[in-house]
């Protein structure tokens, strides 16, 4: 599942797009005009194909730990709004699938 997020001057370059799999997800950077790649983090959630099994994982993943990582990464792109809001895509997509 591919979200991209066209936040314009309140984000570094910015696109930030989301990319969510069974097994990653991807925080994309892209510059506006260019679609160039700016900045990319990767986050491992699991090596399992089984969506449950996926599922409960990312559930454990998405604790305090987990989840700061990726909001530092996204807030050092982007605005606390901005952050909330992606952050939020993520839980939604991830939790409720």
């Amino acid at each position: 599942m591919i979200k991209t997020f066209k936040i314009g001057e309140y984000c570094k370059g910015g696109i930030i797009q989301v990319k969510i799999s069974k097994t990653r997800l991807h925080i994309i950077n892209l510059d506006y005009f260019t679609k160039e790649i700016i900045e990319k983090r990767t986050y491992k959630t699991n090596n399992k194909p089984n969506l449950s099994s996926y599922t409960n994982t990312l559930k454990n993943h998405y604790s305090n730990t987990y989840l700061e990582s990726v909001y530092r990464f996204i807030s050092s792109l982007t605005t606390p709004y901005y952050t909330d809001t992606i952050i939020k895509y993520i839980k939604g997509v991830v939790l409720n699938d």
